[in-house]
């Protein structure tokens, strides 16, 4: 089970990121996951780290 909800927005972050380069539109991605799709953009441009979650993940210890 997920511990905090910042780790949830990571995952749905990632989520986003993976369709959004898997071709669907940001006008798909934005209805569903309930979000603009300035904010998807806004995903996008900021990435993912996966080194960034696993050590916050480390403090949760």
């Amino acid at each position: 089970m997920p511990r905090s909800l910042g780790y949830l927005r990571s995952l749905r972050n990632e989520q986003i990121i993976a369709e959004y380069f898997g071709q669907k539109t940001v006008r798909e991605i934005a209805l569903k996951y309930n979000t603009t799709e300035q904010n998807v953009y806004k995903i996008v441009a900021r990435g993912y780290d996966p080194l960034v979650g696993a050590q916050t993940d480390m403090f949760k210890l």
